[in-house]
């Protein structure tokens, strides 16, 4: 589940402008609670659930309203985990109105800029090793020399 929230949040801020207008498409249609209806998604005289209105009025297929609108229901009413039962449930258009209203804002806050991380402090330089002077060449040892065992062990 962890997963498909993740990307579901990512995909809601990358698609805040189409929803935000499916938002306001919605206010619209409903026209202040007269093309709004409980119990069904769709009646027979035009009026509409929430849920049939977001599909009805969608501005694009990558539109995200239904997110931010069950995000307004859980702050408004969280014991209510589905859009269909908040709807069903309310006893005025005003309550809807103020939960399609709070979607948009919450759409919007997703454009807000997040800040960005405070940058760690600089790592310092590291010390430059000890510069250890060595002749470019050797003299060499003549051919008579021959090195002894005790050479070797000192």
């Amino acid at each position: 589940m962890g997963f498909f929230n993740s990307f579901h949040k990512h995909r809601a801020r990358l698609s805040v402008p189409e929803t935000v207008a499916t938002l306001s498409e919605m206010e619209t249609f409903f026209q202040n609670g007269a093309n709004w209806t409980q119990n069904e998604y769709h009646a027979a005289n035009g009026t509409k659930c929430l849920v049939g209105a977001a599909d009805h009025v969608r501005i694009s297929p990558v539109d995200d309203a239904k997110y931010w609108l069950r995000q307004a229901i859980a702050e408004s009413a969280p014991e209510i985990k589905s859009i269909e039962r908040f709807n069903d449930s309310r006893r005025s258009y005003g309550e809807v109105a103020a939960v399609i209203a709070r979607a948009k804002q919450l759409a919007a806050s997703a454009l807000l800029p997040v800040p960005a991380p405070a940058a760690p402090d600089a790592l310092p330089w590291p010390k430059s090793p000890e510069v250890v002077e060595t002749p470019l060449y050797a003299p060499a040892r003549s051919r008579t020399q021959r090195r002894s065992l005790m050479d070797w062990l000192d």
